[in-house]
């Protein structure tokens, strides 16, 4: 098993080293620092490039490229969460115009709706009356037809009337009235 220890070379940048260090009992064991001349003799020259002065000098150079590439993610970031936000925002005033429409409609659909009682209220009245006026029509038609046969026996009982004989006439109009109704 390896553990790690962790080794600042340089201000604002850290490696991470794993180094076996054995113990009397055959455990490993951590250690927090570790000095050159260790590192100088556990590991080959080539792996020690992190130590040399001009290692160094391209790390801190490598470190402002980072940093300005990261600098302009998080302004390229920065302007993705504005532009986020405003299409929130834009969105939110959307969905509240909609929402004052839709609340809009329903007050449009509730008063068409108490209008359309009214009108079927009204149109149930209007049945009713035509309904009574069919019977009034009915019974004047009834009527006119009882007129219409009275004129037709007041002209019969004239002239009946006329040839002296109207008491028999007359008679005999109420006997076929009574037939006839």
């Amino acid at each position: 098993m390896q553990n790690e220890a962790v080794s600042l070379l340089d201000p604002g940048s850290s490696y991470l080293l794993q180094e076996p260090s054995r113990t009397v009992s055959g455990r490993y064991k951590s250690t927090t620092t570790t000095s050159e001349e260790d590192v100088a003799s556990r590991y080959p020259r080539t792996d020690r490039s992190g130590f040399s002065r001009y290692n160094r000098d391209a790390n801190a150079s490598g470190n402002l490229v980072s940093s300005s590439t990261l600098e302009k993610k998080i302004e390229d970031l920065e302007k993705e969460v504005l532009r986020e936000r405003q299409e929130n925002l834009r969105l939110v005033r959307l969905m509240q115009d909609k929402e004052e429409m839709i609340g809009k409609l329903k007050e449009e659909i509730d008063l068409l709706n108490r209008d359309l009682d009214d009108i079927e209220d009204e149109n149930e009245q209007l049945k009713q009356e035509n309904k009574t006026l069919l019977k009034v029509v009915g019974q004047l038609t009834r009527i006119m037809g009882l007129v219409k046969i009275e004129r037709r026996w007041r002209r019969y009982l004239k002239i009946s009337l006329n040839e002296d004989e109207g008491c028999w006439h007359f008679e005999n109009f109420f006997k076929t009235r009574r037939c006839c109704m």
